[in-house]
């Protein structure tokens, strides 16, 4: 004979004694019902804890660029003579990481920029992708080449600029743009026919590669943009070394560094 290990529902012990292993005829489920509860127990704290600790372990996703055109590029150029071709053979965010580029995959999205209006330049964004585009950031660095100049701390000043930020409600169908977004609000806006100089990028959380480009102003009168080649990125030292330099070094800098025939000029007004 020997006692039921079972509980009554006061959780006290059960009293009965019968010639059962562990448990008597109307506690013979209670081991079920007790292995059921213990794992949707551990199972609902494991899920707690990875959403408080670490909410975004099945969700990474890759964090755009810090805009940094107000604190300044902190970069100390190389003399004229160690100036690499403009365009750097840098990998892809992607291709860093060891997945491959695949162009042409399918419900993809590819976002770029389009510049526009050389009086008033403007940012339009482009999903080139055939998938739909959602939150697609984009980052500009731009200084004047007759004023910004490195200083002692190796900081180049440069320009405040306007950047819009996109949200999850924010979205283009392929082949689809939305801008133009200003560059410069009224407060910033340079002073006329000044020369400027910068680089932008641009992606999305689902882009598989972020888009490179150089953009060149004489603000109100004339201007270009140039598209990076995919899976190349903008090149530090042809950008921190051209400041400082005179016009007509700038000029062949430009000239050699980047090709004229592949350059879009800025519409007029």
């Amino acid at each position: 004979m020997r006692r039921c290990w079972g509980r009554n529902r006061n959780l006290r012990r059960c009293g009965r004694q019968g010639n059962w292993t562990f448990f008597c005829g109307d506690h013979r489920y209670q081991p079920i019902l007790a292995f059921i509860f213990l794992v949707f127990t551990v199972a609902a704290g494991t899920a707690s804890i990875q959403s408080a600790w670490f909410p975004n372990a099945w969700n990474k996703r890759w964090a755009p660029s810090i805009n940094n055109t107000r604190s300044g590029t902190k970069e100390q150029g190389p003399p004229a003579d160690q100036i690499k071709p403009a365009i750097s053979h840098k990998a892809t965010r992607v291709e860093a990481e060891g997945r491959s580029v695949v162009p042409g995959d399918a419900d993809k999205p590819d976002a770029a920029l389009e510049v526009g209006r050389v009086d008033d330049p403007q940012i339009t964004v482009i999903n080139r992708g055939s998938g739909l585009l959602r939150e697609p950031r984009y980052t500009l660095a731009l200084a004047d080449l007759d004023n910004a100049r490195w200083n002692d701390k190796g900081v180049l000043p440069v320009l405040r600029i306007n950047v819009p930020t996109f949200s999850q409600n924010d979205w283009l169908k392929p082949g689809h743009g939305f801008g133009g977004f200003p560059i410069f609000d009224g407060q910033n806006r340079p002073e006329p026919m000044a020369r400027i100089f910068g680089w932008a990028s641009c992606s999305c959380p689902t882009c598989d590669i972020e888009r490179y480009y150089y953009i060149y102003l004489v603000f109100g009168a004339e201007g270009w943009y140039y598209e990076i080649p995919e899976g190349r990125t903008f090149n530090r030292s042809f950008f921190n070394a051209l400041f400082g330099k005179t016009r007509d070094e700038q000029a062949s800098m430009l000239l050699a560094g980047i090709p004229v025939a592949s350059r879009r000029p800025l519409s007029a007004p």
